[in-house]
Parts: structure tokens; sequence; C-alpha cells
């Protein structure tokens, strides 16, 4: 019974690890070019 809670815990935490991966491998190159042109308080630090 412990080993089916543990393998349900991990395969979770996989699932949600995995979608922020593929979500980074798209928008990774992307982040250079609109960062720059966000509307950003005074206070915000240099790029």
């Amino acid at each position: 019974m412990e080993i089916n809670k543990i393998s349900k815990l991990i395969l979770s935490i996989l699932v949600c690890q995995s979608a922020g991966i593929i979500g980074s491998v798209f928008t990774f190159s992307a982040i250079p070019e609109w960062y720059l042109f966000l509307n950003k308080p005074f206070f915000s630090p240099p790029n």
C-alpha cells in the first residue's frame, strides 16, 4: 500500500515538472525580446 502512494506522488511530481519543462522549451528563445518591451516600474533592476 505504501509503494502505491509513493508511486502516485512521484508520478504527480513528474507530470508537473514535465509541463514546466515543455513550456520553457517553447518560450526560452522569446524571453530576451519580450522582456525589453514590458512596462516596468522605475525601481526595476536593469536588464
